[in-house]
């Protein structure tokens, strides 16, 4: 069964302060409230994860009360990180809460989604790294970049995309343009 909502969040999705304009703010704080009750299937990477660690155990730190989605995940990101080290399993649809009180599921793709691409659809990964240097985006914004194109592939779903990233929006607007050319 398909959830009604496919979700890649860029990390700077996940951070409802810092020196982001005030609606910002409250726009991540609404989703971070929002999104754990829907039925939805978050994509990530075990790069995604462990990048995540460090980004809001840095940023987060101090901010409290946290939205639901933050605090939730801040409380179970080791576990899944633990998970992930495990190559013989692929993790899908593991409820974020094990109490059940979430509609939200995390949905593990791969250990890393820039070096699944580069190894198995190398047409697509050049792509990728043209637009890359193009818009100069680097670090864990191409490993988010790598997951929506991975589920956009692989799994032959619309993928909804939520980043505060304008760099991030130019390479997916570039690279949706060049998928639909090449279908």
């Amino acid at each position: 069964m398909c959830s009604s909502l496919e979700l890649v969040l860029d990390h700077s999705a996940l951070i409802p302060c810092g020196d982001k304009p005030e609606e910002e703010k409250q726009a991540i704080r609404r989703l971070g409230d929002i999104l754990p009750s829907t039925n939805a299937t978050w994509y990530v990477t075990r790069e995604y994860l462990r990048q995540a660690q460090s980004i809001l155990g840095r940023e987060l730190k101090g901010h409290h009360p946290l939205p639901k989605l933050q605090s939730s995940l801040q409380r179970v990101l080791q576990w899944f990180l633990e998970l992930t080290r495990s190559r013989s399993h692929h993790y899908k649809n593991v409820p974020l809460s094990s109490y059940g009180e979430m509609g939200l599921k995390l949905h593990v793709l791969s250990r890393n989604a820039y070096n699944y691409l580069e190894q198995k659809r190398p047409e697509f990964h050049t792509i990728l790294v043209e637009l890359r240097n193009t818009h100069r985006v680097e670090g864990e914004d191409v490993e988010v970049i790598s997951i929506a194109l991975l589920v956009t592939l692989n799994i032959r779903s619309s993928v909804n995309f939520v980043t505060t990233d304008k760099g991030i929006i130019d390479v997916v607007e570039d690279l949706k343009g060049r998928l639909s050319w090449s279908s």
